[in-house]
This record gives structure tokens, sequence and C-alpha cells, in this order.
């Protein structure tokens, strides 16, 4: 018996050991097909119903820099998927297509389901790899960016594939073609989004502490791979180091003026990662309520529905975790949980925000211990729990869809409601997303910004702020956003009702238009459902100016 098959014999457990009948005709093809036609509809459903939003329009603009600009520059310079942006240009330079701006990344997360599949069998065997493809073709977390225009879901389908090379590589022969070829997934996932790095880091750790190679040439040739894929993102790599300002991290150095002020990490945002990874951002409070000032106690009202959902995904990644055990529990730890160090690391130091999408790469190992627990489980016990986690996966999704409150910002819609109805003297103003917002709107009205401002911290701001804006006009329009960074504290509403009156308030996925004029006169009915209602609750028509 050679090393490989001694190898494969203590890291490939058989189906006999989780106590699954050996059947030919349930060889899981069929099983795989199901999970993929899953995973292309939900990816696919409306998927350009919704106009781009912010992280979106970033890659459309980068794929539309203006005359003198070409495709190579900006690849150069993008040191946040340059992959992912060589692979979109073509699709959006010129044109505003929005479920093709979104095509590489559907396309990238239909295929990562049979590699979630062949993961979860190397790992747990083939119970455990059916039930984590049919959870990646269902998780939230996974399909919000499997229909994202951002190099996210690329970065998963390559991270993944770099996870499965060097699992090969691991438990059998580490070849020279091996290596290559990891060093070559490593980089593409890299160069899909730079967040993936914390995973090919992980690979590493994980080589040494679970598998650390005994002969030279097995030394040289992991060597060689992670070489191959340093050599490869070294361009924007060290572009990311210069722009990033890594010396923040040495020990005593001087750190400067933090680059977003003070940081807002908390450690609430690990159990907030950990169930996003499960039910994505439709589970609980909406992304805009988080930002909220009473989100905790918007939390604590969502507690019977979020701390159950919770506690079922826990209890299946701990009983993969026990049921695995030995060197498969530490490397998974160490690919779960090391990034998730390195990027807290990097938030304390207000490098990175600690956002769940920066761990993305690591999110099908946590479905997949999931699913070697479920598989693991007593057939009612691991029934209850998949059925569970299966129908709180589908709800989410359901929600993400059908509840405005989890709609992204809709600014085409919102564009086209002000072209339709603005007159060219009324300044249209927009603090937060005034580029994506001009993208859409080919109305007679001019676009105000509020790029010199600063965050409008008090009432004498905002007054400030509208005085140079508005001028000597008889009316003008307020696009908000619920998640707004340049009104956090939605300042400017009541500053306009100080001036005149809002004489129409209509609300979109994420966003809230208001129109206001210095005479109470409306120029258009006020629809029903739409009646403008002030900051403090009661009608703007009967507050005093």
């Amino acid at each position: 018996m050679t090393a490989a098959e001694r190898n494969e014999r203590i890291w490939i457990p058989s189906d006999a050991w989780l106590g699954i009948e050996k059947n030919p005709a349930q060889d899981g093809r069929l099983f795989l097909l199901m999970a993929l036609v899953l995973a292309t509809v939900v990816r696919v459903f409306a998927l350009g119903s919704d106009s781009l939003w912010i992280d979106e329009f970033y890659t459309w603009s980068m794929c539309n820099p203006g005359p003198g600009h070409g495709m190579w520059e900006q690849i150069r310079d993008m040191i946040q998927g340059p992959l992912h942006l060589a692979l979109v240009w073509p699709l959006a330079h010129g044109r505003l297509d929005e479920a093709l701006i979104r095509m590489p990344s559907v396309v990238a997360g239909i295929a990562t389901t049979p590699l979630v599949w062949l993961l979860g069998r190397r790992i747990a065997g083939e119970r455990a790899g059916r039930f984590a493809a049919l959870l990646w073709a269902l998780a939230p977390f996974a399909v919000w960016y499997g229909r994202e225009a951002r190099g996210y879901g690329l970065a998963m389908f390559f991270a993944t594939a770099a996870t499965l090379q060097w699992l090969r590589m691991a438990q059998g022969r580490v070849r020279v073609a091996g290596a290559v070829g990891y060093g070559l997934l490593s980089a593409l996932a890299v160069l899909s989004n730079f967040s993936a790095v914390f995973l090919i880091v992980g690979h590493g750790l994980a080589t040494i502490v679970c598998f650390l190679p005994r002969e030279r040439s097995a030394w040289f040739n992991w060597g060689l791979a992670f070489l191959v894929a340093a050599a490869i993102c070294s361009p924007w790599l060290l572009r990311s180091l210069g722009i990033h300002a890594m010396e923040r991290l040495a020990p005593g150095a001087d750190t400067g003026a933090p680059l977003r002020g003070e940081t807002t990490f908390t450690p609430l945002g690990y159990p907030f990662a950990f169930l996003t990874f499960f039910f994505g951002y439709s589970l609980g409070p909406s992304l805009a309520e988080l930002h909220r000032p009473d989100r905790i106690e918007l939390v604590r009202q969502w507690l019977p529905l979020i701390a159950p959902a919770g506690l079922i995904a826990a209890f299946a990644v701990l009983a993969g975790f026990w049921r695995l055990r030995g060197r498969r529990t530490a490397f998974l730890l160490i690919l779960l949980l090391l990034p998730c160090g390195l990027l807290t690391v990097l938030a304390l130091q207000n490098i990175k925000t600690f956002n769940p999408r920066y761990l993305a790469a690591a999110q099908p190992l946590a479905l997949i211990t999931a699913a070697a627990g479920i598989a693991a489980m007593s057939r009612l016990c691991g029934r209850i729990t998949g059925t569970l986690l299966v129908g709180l996966m589908i709800y989410s999704l359901f929600a993400g869809w059908s509840d405005p409150r989890y709609h992204k910002e809709d600014s085409r819609a919102a564009a086209e409601t002000i072209a339709a109805r603005g007159l060219p003297a009324e300044p249209i103003l927009v603090p937060d997303l005034t580029d994506l917002f001009a993208l859409y709107y080919h109305g007679p009205g001019r676009i105000v910004d509020f790029w010199n401002d600063g965050v409008i911290a008090d009432p004498a701001a905002a007054q400030a702020a509208l005085a140079r804006r508005i001028g000597e006009a008889e009316g003008c329009w307020l696009v908000r956003s619920e998640r707004s960074l340049q009104d956090p504290h939605d300042l400017l509403a009541p500053a306009l009702l100080d001036r005149g009156r809002i004489v129409a308030s209509e609300d979109y996925s994420g966003l809230r238009v208001l129109r206001w004029r210095r005479s109470a006169v409306p120029v258009f009915p006020i629809p029903a459902a739409a009646e403008p209602v002030g900051t403090g609750g009661e009608p703007v028509a009967d507050r005093p100016r």
C-alpha cells in the first residue's frame, strides 16, 4: 500500500463510516444536478430587475473610465479584483445592462456547486458532499454575491478550487504540476478579490501544522506552489501594500491619522458574520437598520428568530468538528478562524472594516463543516437539523426578494420619477449616491453633490449645506439613502422644513425622495400610499416652519 493510499484511507471516510449503505444508483450525480438547477434558478431569477447599487456602480465606472483610459490601465490600477474587472469589461464597457454585468458572478456561483460537492466528499464523505452542495445552492450569502457585479463570487469559486487542490496535495504526493496548479488557482482567487489572501495564508499555516512535509522535494514543491501564487499577484499585492498602509501593523509603529476615523470594530461582528454565512442579510434586521442608533434594540426584537437559527447552524458546525476530529478538524479550524483573525487585526488598525464579505472565500468551508455534522447525526436528528437549516435559508431568500426592507437602493426608480416630474430650475440634492443617481437620471434638473461638506453632524451644518445649494430656488428634491453616510442623523429633511414645506414624499427600495417648495402649493398630487411624514411622525403639512 502506497503512502497516498494510506492517506486516502485516513482522510476520506467511506460511506460505511457514516452509516450509509452503498447504492450505485445514488452516486450523487442526480443530487448534484438538482443542486445545480437550484443554484441556477435562485441566481438568475429577476437578475436585471434591480438597478446597480453603489458597490456595483464602482465596477461599472471602472469599465467606463472616460476618454483616454484603456482596459489594461484600469486592470493594472484595480487592486480589489483585476481578474473580475477583466471579465466584466467587455460586458459593461460602453453599455448599461444590469443582468449582463452580473453574469460573471452568476456563472462563478453556479460553477462553485460541484466544487463544494467534491470538497465536501473529500473531507467528510459522499453524504456530506451532497448536503454541502445543497446548502451552497441555497445559502443566501452565496446567492447575494452570486448575483452581484463584484469579485466576491469569483473569489469563492477559485478559493474553493484552490482548497480542493491544496487538500489533494496534502493527502498525497506533492508534485510539481500540482504545485503550479495550486499556485495558479490561488492567484486567480486573490486577483478576483484581494480578501482571498486570508484563506491562502490559512493554507500555508495548515500545511505546517497538519501536513508537515518530511521529504526535501515536498518542501521544495510546497514552496514553489506559494511562490507561483505570490509571483502572479505581486504587481497588485505591492500596490495594495502602499495604498492600505500596511506599516500600521508593525508593533510600535506611528499609525498617524486613522484612515476612517476611530475603528468601528465590535465583537458583535463575529456572531453577525456566522449568521450571515448561513442566512445572509435578510434574516433579522436589515443592513440599513443595523446602521441605526437603536440597532441593539432591533436585534433584541428579532432574537426569537435569529437566536434559534444561530443555534441550529452552530449545532451542525459543532457536530461536524466533533465527528471529523483530528487533523481534519484542525485544518478546518485554521482555514475558518485564521481569516477571521487577520481581518480582526486589520479592523482594529482601521485598515479594513470587519465585514463578512471579506471572509467570503472561507464561507464554503463553513457550509461543508455543517454538512459533515448533519451527515454524521442519527437519521432522525440529521433530518430535523437539515430541514430546519434549509428551511431557514429558503425563508431568508424569499424575505430578501419580497420584503422591501432588505432591498438594495433603487436609484433607477428614483431617478425616473424625478426626471418625469422635476423642473429645470429645481436642484436635485443627492448626498450619498450622486454618481450612481446621475447614471440613471436623464431629466432637466441639476444634480447637486455634497462631496466637500463632510458628515453633516448638527442642524447648523445642515442649514449651511442647504443654503449653499438651494439659493433662491423655489423648489428642490432631496434623495436620501437609508444607509446615509453623509447625513447619518437625517438632519437635511428637518432643515428643509425650516425653509418651506415638503409637498411630496415617496419611498423606494433603500431610498426616500422628498420634494420641497418654499410655498405651500403642491405641484403634483401626493399618492395616498406615500403621504409625507415628518421625522417626528406627524404629517409635514401640519408641522410648523
